[in-house]
């Protein structure tokens, strides 16, 4: 029986060992979408020099459409970076974070809210972490791509992207005015227990590594209620961190004519650069904003700012 156990450790041991070296040759040798990157923008805070980026977002597309990381550089000097996916789930956003603190220290990290409602199943958790562990599994479909290059090339991730995160649309196309937020005042949406935890687990590895999480739910007609709210403040007071919710009556003056850029889903540009200011207030609130500008090493950003502006002003 002990040679069979024995056995069974060293197969297990190997097969580990071949799953890591050939991540090492499967695993993109750039962080860019042309090299095959999954979620570039994303990743492109993996190229950001360590331990410059000052406010983390994370979160689905409501997150991408309404953080605008070059405005908050405008306005204060200060850094942020968008994590966000479409259709974000929750251990995903938990694998983006901690790839985020690999080089990255930053004071504040909002969550953005829709994401703690997306339905997990605890095999798409098993999964993910797998993927994490052993990237063959995720980028198993370049074997196509593969050259011989990618046997000795290391790794070189240092593309990052001009909008960090923020995704730029110009469409407006606006939404009929509901009182969205009326209901029950005391009705909670249910979420889920592993969704709880996976939240609870993100903001343990935030207060490892000294940043505060801060769960906020943006502007979206056709994604949030009060029932939603009331569900996520609970949960919020419950694990100790603050809730901001801009869907409350009063909170953002929204004009769902002009802020939504389809029907009252998203933010349009002009509706994310009232969410932005409204981060911004709050930043400032939490003496979380420092003035890079001045800073020659930051010489970058205002290069990335110069492209932006002349790249939307087309």
């Amino acid at each position: 029986m002990k040679k069979h156990v024995l056995s069974a450790v060293i197969f297990m041991i190997g097969l580990a060992l071949l799953l890591l070296l050939a991540g090492l040759v499967f695993m993109p040798k750039s962080n860019t979408k042309e090299a095959g990157i999954i979620d570039a923008a994303a990743n492109g805070i993996l190229g950001e020099p360590e331990n410059t980026v000052d406010t983390l977002f994370l979160g689905d597309s409501l997150a991408y459409s309404a953080f605008i990381p070059m405005h908050i550089w405008e306005e204060t000097g200060s850094t942020s970076y968008v994590c966000s996916t479409g259709e974000q789930q929750l251990q995903y956003t938990s694998e983006l974070l901690k790839k985020a603190f690999t080089h990255q220290s930053p004071k504040t990290v909002f969550l953005e809210a829709n994401v703690i409602y997306r339905k997990v199943n605890l095999g798409t958790v098993i999964y993910t972490k797998l993927y994490d562990a052993f990237s063959v599994f995720r980028y198993h479909d370049r074997w196509k791509d593969l050259s011989v290059q990618d046997l000795t090339r290391r790794k070189n991730y240092s593309w990052t992207d001009d909008e960090k995160g923020f995704r730029y649309f110009t469409d407006v196309r606006a939404a009929e005015e509901t009182d969205y937020m009326a209901g029950d005042e005391y009705a909670s949406a249910e979420i889920p227990d592993l969704n709880k935890a996976l939240l609870k687990e993100l903001a343990d590895t935030c207060a490892e590594h000294g940043a505060e999480l801060v769960i906020i739910s943006v502007p979206s007609m056709k994604n949030w209620s009060r029932a939603k709210h009331n569900g996520v403040r609970a949960l919020a007071e419950e694990i100790g961190v603050d809730y901001y919710d801009l869907n409350a009556p009063g909170t953002l003056m929204i004009d769902w004519q002009t802020d939504t850029r389809d029907k009252g889903d998203h933010m349009s540009y002009s509706g994310a650069v009232k969410v932005t200011d409204y981060v911004i207030e709050r930043l400032a609130e939490k003496q979380a904003l420092t003035d890079h500008r001045a800073d020659p090493a930051y010489a970058p950003w205002h290069e990335a700012f110069a492209r932006v502006k002349a790249k939307n002003a087309q």
